[in-house]
């Protein structure tokens, strides 16, 4: 069975550095790609100013798509995403029949904030966070929360590995 590990938080929490490293330290054939990059197959000037209406929507459906076809054909991944508490019976459906941990990855909003304003790579500029979304995204109870204010990226990077270690019994990274 495919195993998917989500990385869920709000924007600028640090989800793409960590689903990054955590890819590369898999010892496996393990599928990442992040939602930046899949949003980027299509041109900048779409996402300009909200120029096509409900486009983000139908991007966003379409990763998780892909993402459960992937699994379907029997490879791991490891995923950002923002998973709202709405969202959850959609993905428990989409989801369901694959082993799925879902990692919390969360900071305070003026770091989000002071994040946010250093990214050069958003289509319409600085996003500010959104309140509502920062909490409700933060009432998930998680398997695992990391907070990517309090601690380098290793050290989360470690502590993401040990549990799956434990969850999977030795077979994520060798160890026993």
């Amino acid at each position: 069975m495919s195993r998917i590990v989500f990385l869920n938080g709000a924007p600028s929490t640090g989800k793409t550095t960590l689903a990054r490293a955590l890819h590369a330290a898999l010892p496996g054939p393990v599928f990442y790609q992040s939602l930046d990059d899949f949003r980027g197959s299509i041109r900048p000037e779409f996402w300009i100013h909200g120029r096509v209406p409900g486009l983000f929507e139908r991007v966003v459906d379409t990763y998780v798509a892909c993402l459960r076809d992937v699994a379907a054909h029997g490879l791991d991944v490891v995923a950002e995403s923002l998973i709202l508490p709405a969202d959850l019976p959609r993905y428990a459906e989409l989801f369901g029949s694959f082993d799925v941990t879902m990692v919390g990855i969360t900071c305070p909003l003026v770091e989000i904030r002071r994040r946010e304003a250093g990214r050069t790579d958003r289509y319409n500029g600085f996003l500010e966070p959104d309140v509502a979304t920062y909490e409700a995204v933060n009432s998930i109870a998680y398997e695992l929360l990391i907070d990517t204010s309090t601690e380098p990226t290793g050290t989360s990077l470690e502590r993401i590995l040990r549990y799956l270690d434990k969850r999977f019994v030795g077979s994520v990274t060798g160890s026993s």
